[in-house]
């Protein structure tokens, strides 16, 4: 057997007994019977809305994907979406992401490290658009503008700041974390100001979708919460 196909059987026996355990304790706790109750009292509008609006995600989240990497054939990337979105929703503690520098492999040919580069530069992107989405939510709460906005603003312009800093970055440092910063460079210079603009607009489209799923969420619930505490509950949920 070779040593990719024993690394990649390994890493499914391992995330399939960390999601078992997890499934496990859930149901010891009650967590899972919980969870089926609430989804049966739910009005049949609340489930649809948020079933649609998880599938728009999915959706974006696969242009996302197809234009960080544009020389790849529309059908290889959705399959490759398709799979990374599968694993970092069934298996538990972000373990699932793990799959997009395998993915990236296969679809582009470049070393695991170049995977693992593009999952950096997703999560700086989702982490920029979350803080934009709590800097919103502040305000609709109620927050200081004068304070948030700026925060905002920041946390949108700072992917632009990075495609700037990552190749002096890159260049300083030794080692398995220079190779990753190395990658992050040579993929985020490969875009243009356009292109990172595009993912980055999508990427707020993302997290603008769970944000209303969120509240949709909650209304199918029956709680009464506002758009403000949907957003911080989101930001609070998924940091």
């Amino acid at each position: 057997m070779t040593q990719p196909r024993r690394q990649l059987i390994l890493g499914a026996l391992g995330a399939a007994i960390v999601t078992l355990l997890c499934v496990a304790a859930a149901a010891r706790t009650g967590a899972v019977e919980d969870a089926f109750d609430a989804l049966g009292r739910a009005p049949a509008f609340a489930v649809a809305g948020v079933f649609g609006l998880m599938v728009a995600v999915s959706a974006l989240r696969y242009l996302r994907l197809q234009l960080a990497i544009p020389g790849a054939s529309p059908l290889e990337t959705f399959n490759a979406a398709a799979l990374h979105a599968s694993a970092a929703a069934v298996i538990p503690g972000k373990l699932g992401e793990l799959v997009l520098p395998v993915v990236v492999r296969r679809l582009t040919g470049s070393s695991f490290l170049a995977g693992a580069g593009l999952l950096v530069i997703f999560r700086l992107l989702d982490l920029a658009a979350l803080l934009a989405v709590v800097a919103v939510a502040g305000i609709l709460a109620g927050g200081a503008p004068v304070i948030l906005a700026p925060v905002a603003a920041a946390a949108l312009t700072a992917p632009f700041l990075l495609q700037k800093l990552a190749p002096l970055a890159a260049g300083r440092l030794d080692g398995r974390l220079a190779a990753i910063l190395a990658n992050i460079s040579e993929i985020v210079g490969g875009l243009t100001r356009a292109r990172l603009a595009a993912i980055l607009t999508v990427t707020i489209a993302v997290w603008a979708a769970l944000w209303w799923a969120a509240l949709a969420a909650a209304r199918g619930a029956g709680l009464d919460a506002p758009a403000a505490v949907a957003g911080l509950a989101l930001a609070a949920a998924s940091a």
